[in-house]
C-alpha cells in the first residue's frame, strides 16, 4: 500500500535506489582512499545534496517521506527513553526542531515542562502548529544565540555539522544555560574501542549513509566527549532507546575550579 505514507516503505526504496544515490555509492571507495575531498554524492552528481533537492522536487519528496516514516518512532523512543518528569518546571528549547513535533509530544505528556522550538525563521514561518499547542515557536540562528533556558535539546542536529561548527553550537548553548543547565543530544552513537572493529550495528550503517551524502557524521561517545570538552561541557550519561538511530546523551557544564 504505497499510498499510505505512515506504514509504507516505498519512500525508502524510492530514496535510496534512485540513480543519483547509486552513483554516489560507487564513489565511496575512492573517497575513503582519500582520492578526492568532496562528498561521494557531490563527486557523482556535480552538485551538493542540498542543491540537488532544491532542483529535484520528486527526489526531495522521497527524502521527506523517509523522514516522516521514521520520525514518529524516534519521537516515541525519545519520550520513553528519558526521565522527562525530572525536568518538571523547567524550560527546554528544541534547537533545530523543525515544526515542533518533538516538543509538542513532550508538552502533551509532560505539561509542567515549558517547551520552545527554535529553527531558522523561514522554517518557523512555514510551521502550522496545532491550535491548542503550548509550544512556542522561535525563529533564529543557533550560531548566534539560543533563548535562555534550563535545557537545550537537539535531535539529529550534531550529525549535520563538523567538529568545529559543533563546538560553536555548544558555545551558544553554554551562553543560554544557567550553571546547572543541561544539553540533551538525540543522535546515534557509534561503537568504539574493540567494538568498532567488529561492529555490524545499525549505527555504523547510518554513519555510512551520512558519509555518502556528505557533510554529516555520527560520533562515538569518546569523539562526542572531545567535542563537548572544547565548549566547556562533559558527558553525564548515555542511554540507549528503542530506536537504533537515537541514543540520548546528556551533557552538563564543566564546573570551574576555584
Amino acid at each position: 500500500q504505497t499510498t499510505t505514507e505512515s506504514s509504507s516503505l516505498a519512500p525508502f526504496v524510492s530514496h535510496w535506489t534512485e540513480k543519483p544515490m547509486w552513483d554516489a555509492w560507487s564513489e565511496l571507495p575512492n573517497y575513503v582512499a582519500g582520492k578526492f575531498t568532496e562528498s561521494p554524492f557531490e563527486r557523482a552528481n556535480q552538485m551538493s545534496i542540498v542543491d540537488f533537492y532544491k532542483t529535484n522536487k520528486e527526489s526531495a519528496k522521497h527524502r521527506n517521506g523517509v523522514a516522516r516514516l521514521i520520525s514518529p518512532g524516534e519521537i516515541q523512543a525519545v519520550i520513553d527513553g528519558f526521565d522527562w518528569k525530572s525536568l518538571s518546571g523547567k524550560t527546554i528549547v528544541d534547537v533545530g526542531g523543525g515544526y515542533g513535533d518533538m516538543m509538542n509530544a513532550i508538552a502533551k505528556k509532560f505539561p509542567n515542562i515549558k517547551c520552545l522550538c527554535m529553527d531558522l525563521p523561514e522554517v518557523i514561518a512555514a510551521a502550522s502548529p496545532p491550535p491548542s499547542s503550548p509550544v512556542k515557536l522561535v525563529g533564529g540562528d543557533m550560531f548566534e544565540s539560543i533563548p535562555p533556558c534550563d535545557v537545550v535539546f537537539m535531535k539529529h542536529v550534531f550529525c549535520d555539522w563538523s567538529d568545529e561548527d559543533s563546538v560553536k553550537i555548544l558555545q551558544s548553548c553554554n551562553l543560554a544555560l544557567p550553571p546547572e543547565g543541561k544539553v540533551i543530544l538525540a543522535d546515534a552513537l557509534l561503537p568504539s574501542g574493540e567494538d568498532a572493529y567488529n561492529a555490524r550495528s545499525t549505527q555504523v550503517f547510518i554513519d555510512a549513509l551520512l558519509l555518502v551524502v556528505g557533510g554529516r557524521m555520527e560520533r562515538s561517545e569518546s569523539q562526542l566527549s572531545n567535542v563537548a570538552a572544547l565548549a566547556g561541557f562533559q558527558i553525564d550519561s548515555v542511554e540507549a532507546t528503542a530506536s537504533p538511530s537515537v541514543n540520548i546523551t546528556m551533557l552538563s557544564k564543566v564546573k570551574e575550579t576555584e
